[in-house]
């Protein structure tokens, strides 16, 4: 989960990033203006909501099968994807992590990542979170 407000659009901005072995776990908005998480295997899941330069909640899940993305509570999108590592060695928050010069054009306001899946809570607590930053 992620709060944050991504206000460049020209290139890659990376709200986390992370290298390990077999793959990667990234989370941020794509030079084609459209919001995105994937495992690094080339398989992008794309949020319905379109960049919008303002605050927004976002939902990020990385599986062994599939990565998802949802934001402010929009309609969960997901691809299949096999390349997911779970034994993630290096994050960058705010950053791509192999040293491309891709960064954040804008804020974060909270990162929560947990290491176990929380897809059964996802409504709680993105309630919880919009309830404090009054997102939507």
């Amino acid at each position: 989960f992620a709060v944050s407000k991504i206000v460049s659009e020209q290139d890659f901005n990376f709200i986390y990033d992370s290298f390990g072995t077999g793959g990667r776990i990234r989370l941020g908005l794509h030079n084609t203006n459209k919001y995105f998480a994937d495992n690094g295997d080339g398989k992008y899941a794309y949020s319905t909501t379109a960049s919008n330069g303002l605050q927004n909640l976002f939902f990020a899940e990385h599986t062994n099968s599939k990565v998802s993305i949802s934001v402010n509570q929009d309609t969960l999108q997901a691809v299949q994807s096999a390349n997911f590592s779970q034994t993630t060695q290096h994050w960058n928050i705010g950053a791509r992590n192999d040293g491309a010069d891709h960064f954040l054009e804008g804020m974060i306001q909270e990162l929560i990542i947990y290491p176990s899946d929380q897809s059964a809570n996802r409504a709680a607590i993105e309630t919880n979170i919009n309830n404090y930053y009054s997102i939507y």
